[in-house]
């Protein structure tokens, strides 16, 4: 699974939140990726539907440059949220 910190309120309520990665190279722990692919629905350990990324690309990248937490944004209508063009969300 590769995720973040997700952060609604303040640092307390931090959640992970992440995706499971049909990896085709070895993901380390605690490093920082790119991954570009299609999301599919996969069965979990459990046997239960769950997301998953499957890549066409993994690559890795410095972590110092990128924001360690997720936050949510509820302006994406108004275009008031950053990165917004970094990600190519319409």
């Amino acid at each position: 699974m590769i995720g973040k910190y997700s952060i609604s309120c303040c640092a307390a309520d931090a959640q992970y939140v992440g995706l499971y990665v049909k990896k085709n190279k070895e993901i380390k722990n605690n490093m920082w990726y790119d991954i570009k692919g299609v999301l599919k629905i996969i069965k979990d350990n459990d046997g239960n539907n769950t997301l998953a990324i499957i890549p066409s690309t993994i690559e890795e990248i410095d972590g110092k440059k990128e924001e360690q937490y997720v936050y949510p944004c509820y302006a994406y209508d108004i275009g008031l949220c950053a990165d917004i063009e970094k990600y190519e969300i319409e």
